[in-house]
């Protein structure tokens, strides 16, 4: 999968973030994040557990002086349970939720939470694949 607008980042960043965060992200969300930082998947359409669809805007930033630090949206998190990593177009948060790195959708008008995808490999490619990302082909 193509992602564009990438800015580069380094390993150590990434281990500054976390260290910070006190989290671990999964091994294949930092390798997406050293190719892809700040970027925007070439397909943004996902959908939700629920056949709702969704759009992605891009993710968020491992540089601090970058917009979109990925630390500016995890300092005041209303729930300390998720850890945001990527905005829609429309300010809603795409999310890791830390006791089961399931990857999440956070509406910021009404903080309701919905799943995405059960990892982020499986997020990645729902990306990838529309046909995956609507679960079957009759939604």
């Amino acid at each position: 999968m193509e992602w564009k607008f990438v800015e580069s980042t380094t390993k150590e960043n990434i281990e500054k973030v976390e260290k910070e965060l006190g989290y671990n992200f999964p091994d294949d969300f930092k390798e997406c994040v050293l190719k892809n930082n700040h970027g925007t998947p070439e397909n943004i359409t996902f959908y939700l557990f629920d056949g709702t669809q969704k759009v992605f805007g891009s993710l968020l930033s491992f540089n601090e002086t970058d917009d979109d630090y990925i630390m500016d949206f995890n300092k005041t998190t209303d729930n300390v349970n998720f850890i945001a990593i990527a905005l829609d177009p429309f300010g809603n948060k795409i999310a890791y939720e830390k006791t089961t790195n399931e990857i999440i959708y956070i509406n910021h008008e009404t903080n309701e939470i919905s799943i995405i995808a059960k990892n982020w490999k499986s997020f990645e490619e729902s990306l990838s694949d529309l046909k995956k990302a609507n679960y079957d082909e009759g939604k």
